[in-house]
């Protein structure tokens, strides 16, 4: 093969390789490949994970956003080519991705990166306003809530709603979420509120409001949307077994309703529970 003809392959496998990396950014990616390899990166829907470990399936973390989401934040407000993403302009954390999500390697993802969303782009920054962070519980994940590293979500300074719909509650150091964030929702049960709020629960009983999937709100016992003294009334009636329990009774997450609930109840009403 002479030198000419070499030099024009050449050129050709520059100029295609050139035109992957920009159909990488540019495309959102809604397939995740087969074959990968411990420490591998790949991106799927808005995020980009790196492999943990690739021995049947995979086992990831969260590292970052997308490269298509970096290269063009306007994707939050209008999904690319049909492929719809959650919601727009929210964050999805799914816990595990299988063959119902038309991948054909299924992935646990056990945790996200510490600082893995913390992004300096103002621009990106401000496209999320929502963020969700799935639960679980099959024989891949094991019921396990995914761990949230050191300073996770604090670059996102326009999302005001956090939900996670683990039963009880990820790890989650303080000072992961920006103080844009007011309002925590989890899921119904009757004492999931109590355990988000405890003393030992992290990041997450610094959020203003918790509210469980059907409205409710912890501590709302008498579900007026407002805490007051009544509400102390009518739990004193669920303990004396002249009233019916909801989920926000139980507000030390133990599973039983006693006098301490009561004196949990009270130092919430007081706004010293969760200070």
């Amino acid at each position: 093969m002479n030198k000419m003809i070499m030099n024009r392959l050449t050129m050709l496998a520059v100029t295609l390789m050139a035109s992957m990396a920009c159909f990488a950014q540019g495309k959102l990616a809604t397939s995740i490949p087969g074959g990968l390899t411990e420490d591998a990166e790949f991106d799927y829907m808005e995020l980009k994970y790196k492999i943990i470990d690739a021995e049947s399936s995979y086992e990831v973390k969260v590292i970052g956003f997308a490269d298509a989401f970096k290269a063009d934040p306007s994707k939050f407000d209008t999904a690319e080519e049909g492929v719809e993403i959650h919601h727009h302009n929210e964050v999805f954390i799914p816990h595990y991705i299988g063959q119902d999500d038309k991948v054909a390697v299924n992935v646990y993802v056990s945790s996200v990166a510490a600082g893995a969303l913390n992004t300096t782009d103002s621009e990106l920054a401000g496209k999320v306003t929502a963020l969700v962070i799935d639960y679980q519980d099959n024989n891949k994940t094991q019921g396990i809530p995914m761990i949230i590293g050191e300073n996770a979500f604090t670059g996102l300074t326009s999302v005001a709603t956090v939900t996670s719909l683990s039963p009880t509650p990820p790890t989650c150091p303080e000072g992961v979420f920006a103080s844009s964030v007011k309002t925590l929702i989890v899921p119904e049960g009757s004492k999931v509120m109590g355990l988000y709020a405890k003393p030992n629960s992290g990041a997450w009983r610094k959020i203003s409001t918790i509210k469980n999937t059907a409205g409710l709100q912890f501590g709302d016992v008498d579900q007026n949307k407002r805490l007051t003294g009544q509400d102390v009334s009518k739990l004193n009636q669920v303990l004396a077994k002249t009233a019916t329990q909801n989920d926000a009774c139980d507000t030390d997450g133990n599973g039983r309703l006693t006098g301490q609930d009561v004196s949990v109840l009270n130092q919430e009403i007081a706004k010293q529970y969760r200070k």
